[in-house]
């Protein structure tokens, strides 16, 4: 993946917008509750994972999280926050997926598939769908082709800071993602100029 840099910098800076969108939080507590009530409790991969805002939200509602992100930074500022029960993050490459076959009930990706490009989409998948578990769950939030950098392009994505960004309808959502999995749940946020496609999947 591309943009290692871009991030190193952005969370060494704290130039990380991306970390308080509440309701891209309140989304991701909503599809958490829903999973709960189908399986209380599971192993989780947070995909990307950050400053482990998704992991931390699995683990304080029973679930055993382990966040993976290519940049140590954002890894440092978690395990500042303290120690967690039932959390552990890891540093690793979301396309060489450090886990046995089958070990999780739930994925979620907050905001990593969108900096995946299309070339490694294939590479993507085939290890989301090693590590998970049959009739695992799947958490995914990209950015949709409203967002304010996707209308200042005439394609649907860009390079630009050092790193990637693709712009996601839901019809192409689907041709990536259905062969796979059932999709559940599909909700839209913007969070200034950012705007979201959340959607709950089960892979099928």
């Amino acid at each position: 993946m591309r943009g290692r840099e871009f991030f190193k910098e952005s969370y060494a800076k704290s130039i990380t917008p991306w970390s308080g969108m509440k309701r891209v939080d309140e989304l991701t507590e909503e599809f958490i509750g829903l999973i709960r009530g189908e399986i209380p409790t599971g192993k989780v991969l947070d995909i990307g994972c950050g400053e482990g805002r998704v992991a931390r939200s699995f683990t304080r509602m029973g679930f055993d999280a382990y966040g993976i992100d290519y940049v140590t930074e954002p890894l440092v500022k978690a395990l500042e926050r303290g120690p967690l029960e039932r959390c552990s993050f890891i540093l690793g490459d979301v396309l060489s997926w450090p886990f046995r076959n089958g070990v999780f009930d739930i994925a979620a990706d907050n905001g990593c598939f969108h900096h995946v490009t299309k070339g490694d989409w294939k590479r993507y998948i085939s290890g989301l769908l090693r590590v998970m578990k049959p009739k695992a769950f799947f958490m995914l939030t990209v950015f949709t082709d409203e967002d304010m950098h996707s209308q200042r392009n005439k394609r649907n994505w860009i390079y630009h800071k050092g790193h990637y960004d693709h712009f996601f309808t839901i019809e192409e959502l689907k041709r990536v993602f259905e062969r796979w999995f059932e999709f559940m749940r599909i909700e839209k946020s913007r969070g200034g100029e950012y705007t979201f496609h959340h959607l709950l999947l089960r892979r099928i």
